[in-house]
């Protein structure tokens, strides 16, 4: 007498990542059929961020079967996976001779990752040189001099 076909619970999966993943999905008796990579500005690199199918449902079938010949559903999962935000390259921008606020200002609205160097109210140098290709994110150091800006 036959039992039916299987039926696995579909785990949640959002949040971790593959590694992470795996054994729950291993374990379900599922296996991953696709990975799909989208960059995403609020899902951090590598963590999941969907998958088919979801969790409500359930996956029929015999993992020995293709599902055409069972009748069931692919028991097998589709995970989308974040790379992260994309890149932005720049030209550095000219930091000397701006103030502490202007070059903060200026550092955050291109995602770039001021480093404040010294005292003083003005930039007097900066690393890297105006004009050198960078990335979002990555430090500019900006060596701070000059007087004092009275208020």
């Amino acid at each position: 007498m036959s039992k039916g076909p299987k039926v696995w619970s579909i785990p949640e999966l959002t949040g971790q990542t593959v590694a992470e993943a795996e054994p729950v999905i291993t374990k379900s008796g599922l296996r991953i059929e696709k990975i799909i990579r989208l960059h995403s500005d609020s899902v951090e690199k590598d963590k999941i961020i969907a998958q088919r199918p979801s969790p409500d449902e359930v996956a029929w079938g015999s993992p020995s079967q293709k599902p055409e010949e069972s009748g069931a559903r692919q028991y097998g999962l589709s995970l989308i996976v974040s790379s992260g935000p994309y890149e932005m390259i720049y030209s550095c921008p000219e930091f000397s001779g701006k103030t502490r606020e202007e070059a903060l200002a200026l550092a955050e609205r291109l995602q770039l990752n001021a480093q404040l160097l010294g005292t003083g109210e003005r930039v007097i140098s900066q690393r890297p040189k105006p004009h050198a290709l960078i990335k979002s994110g990555e430090p500019v150091h900006l060596q701070m001099g000059g007087e004092e800006i009275v208020r």
